[in-house]
């Protein structure tokens, strides 16, 4: 067994010099099975919006650790104007949409969620690299996820990190949310698009169990992220979405104009797009 990570093609130069974005559109699949399959997109135009949560606003603990938890996790204050703009982009086109940020942005929220067209989650992701050589499926999806409010709790004694089961959302979770009509998830954090590879040809993970909850495409990274260049990246994205543009061609139009800016893959390469199978 080993780890799988998406080798992003986007900027691997042909035999011209030219980098593959700049002429082709690059598509990711789960597994070899995605090939016989194309879904019919959702038409309903609501989008449900998560992001910023408050890491430490539910913590119950008698002495206020709210400093270390930050440190830990900080809050990520330009997702919360990502999606104050991806609002507007979006209801100036007639689309219905939720936004739930700081303690509202909570996996009871998000599990409450019915199947909207567009769901978007920008906060932190995590992935852990360990060894999987013994590993079940249903193991390896402990260790990975999102996090949303109330994420982390320390010990009274101030020397163990606890997980709130209420606020962190792992990968099996996941793949039972209600996605069955849901046309694109859009993952704007770190790692979420890292994998393990414990079946010939398919990588399990975050994003992979967004597609099993039912989701055609996902966009997620393959590395953490800057905060400030992924917020107008994303917002180009939408934009494009707006003016009509497929999902597909919205990422690359909008890493395009990204790596205009900022030349190098770090800023604009992270982001790929999943189809379900």
């Amino acid at each position: 067994m080993f780890l799988t990570y998406y080798v992003t093609l986007i900027f691997c130069l042909n035999n011209i010099g030219r980098e593959g974005i700049d002429k082709k559109i690059i598509r990711y699949l789960t597994s070899y099975d995605a090939l016989r399959n194309i879904k019919h997109p959702n038409v309903e135009k609501r989008a449900v919006l998560f992001a910023d949560p408050d890491y430490s606003c539910s913590i119950e603990n008698p002495h206020n650790y709210s400093t270390q938890i930050q440190q830990m996790l900080p809050q990520l204050p330009h997702t919360e104007e990502e999606i104050v703009s991806i609002k507007k982009i979006l209801e100036e086109k007639e689309w219905e949409v939720d936004t739930f940020t700081k303690e509202k942005a909570s996996v009871e929220n998000l599990q409450k969620q019915k199947s909207p067209k567009i769901l978007h989650i920008a906060t932190h992701g995590f992935f852990r690299n360990i060894d999987i050589d013994k590993m079940e499926l249903e193991e390896s999806l402990l260790y990975t996820g999102i996090f949303l409010s109330a994420s982390l709790i320390l010990s009274e004694n101030n020397q163990t990190v606890l997980y709130d089961g209420n606020a962190v959302l792992r990968a099996y979770e996941i793949q039972n949310l209600n996605l069955t009509s849901n046309d694109l998830v859009v993952l704007s954090a770190c790692d979420t698009g890292q994998g393990y590879d414990l079946a010939a040809g398919a990588a399990y993970g975050i994003q992979r169990s967004f597609l099993i909850a039912g989701a055609k495409q996902v966009i997620s990274t393959l590395w953490k992220v800057p905060d400030e260049q992924t917020k107008e990246l994303i917002i180009l994205f939408y934009q494009n979405v707006a003016d009509g543009e497929d999902y597909e061609t919205a990422l690359r139009k909008a890493q395009l104009q990204i790596k205009a800016k900022y030349k190098h893959p770090f800023f604009w390469g992270a982001f790929i797009l999943l189809k379900n199978s």
